[in-house]
């Protein structure tokens, strides 16, 4: 393995999510996450997610 989990490392660029067409966020502030060996997952900041377009199922991941 290359990058260890738990890794962190900035994104580069902007990103930007939509879900229907509608946008769920945007930002500059991104962040690389290895949760599992191999590939990254976005991390995306709280303060970046449209107010209302995400909600809690209550559901959990692991």
């Amino acid at each position: 393995m290359i990058v260890p989990v738990g890794q962190v490392e900035p994104v580069p660029r902007r990103i930007r999510g939509f879900v229907a067409g509608r946008p769920v966020f945007d930002t500059v502030r991104a962040g690389y996450v290895w949760l599992l060996p191999g590939y990254p997952q976005y991390c995306v900041p709280r303060d970046d997610i449209v107010e209302g377009a995400l909600v809690d199922e209550g559901g959990t991941w692991s």
